[in-house]
């Protein structure tokens, strides 16, 4: 743990007991009732807690004390915390509760968010384009997937939010590329997506087109991209997506 972390954890009168499964940003820490959340890259040290304070408001985990210099928050432990990725949930069923936490997050306030067209940074045509066109800009969770949405008690909850603000239309391409481990297993991406994707848009009254272009931007591929991985094969999906649904 960081001496930042340290002194936060002193001062809130914190010990944790063990450390949890960290994210590509945070190392996370708990007790029996408590989580302590210590980000150390990206915008989770800035957007991310302003978000997670928005969220304190029945969507996410309940804020408990937090430091904005460092983006540090100590919340509610979310129990039994399973993920909707291991609930055993079926495909659809876990889609439209995305979507009803999709319909919940848009009305969120959006000062203190990091614009999209930064978090995306890098210089797109199709960006500029998405983003001259965005009619409403409106809160983003950002990163909406199944390992971020957490079983309470009966209920669910969302944690680690990113804090966009932008087109309402990037908000399910975290959905669409997870689980991971099952995806792998599926054949016809192509086909899984589509229908994926077509629900979203009647479900959301949004614009199918729109979803797929922010796929193809979301999906392109680093250097050491696994062709062969989800990674590796979604961007040809969302480009012929991208050709199907362009208006």
């Amino acid at each position: 743990m960081t001496d930042k972390a340290l002194a936060c954890a002193s001062r809130w009168g914190f010990t944790y007991t063990e450390q949890l499964e960290s994210g590509h940003c945070s190392d996370v820490y708990a007790d029996e009732t408590r989580v302590l959340k210590v980000p150390f890259q990206g915008e989770e040290m800035t957007s991310g807690y302003v978000a997670a304070r928005r969220l304190s408001n029945g969507l996410g985990p309940t804020v408990i004390e937090g430091d904005p210099e460092s983006g540090i928050v100590l919340m509610e432990r979310i129990l039994p915390g399973t993920t909707l990725g291991s609930a055993g949930l079926a495909d659809e069923e876990a889609q439209t509760l995305v979507t009803t936490f999709i319909q919940n997050l848009r009305g969120l306030r959006t000062e203190g968010c990091m614009p999209l067209a930064q978090y995306i940074e890098q210089p797109d045509a199709l960006l500029d384009r998405l983003t001259a066109t965005t009619i409403e800009a409106v809160f983003l969770h950002g990163d909406l997937h199944h390992a971020n949405i957490l079983r309470n008690g009966a209920g669910w909850t969302v944690i680690d939010p990113k804090g966009l603000v932008g087109d309402g239309h990037y908000e399910p391409i975290a959905f669409l590329r997870n689980p991971c481990g099952w995806l792998e297993t599926v054949p016809d991406l192509l086909s899984l997506t589509r229908r994926r994707l077509l629900k979203f848009a009647k479900d959301l009254d949004l614009d199918p087109w729109r979803i797929a272009a922010w796929g193809v931007l979301d999906s392109k591929p680093g250097p050491d991209t696994d062709s062969e991985s989800v990674w590796g094969r979604l961007p040809a999906v969302y480009q012929q997506l991208e050709e199907e649904l362009r208006p």
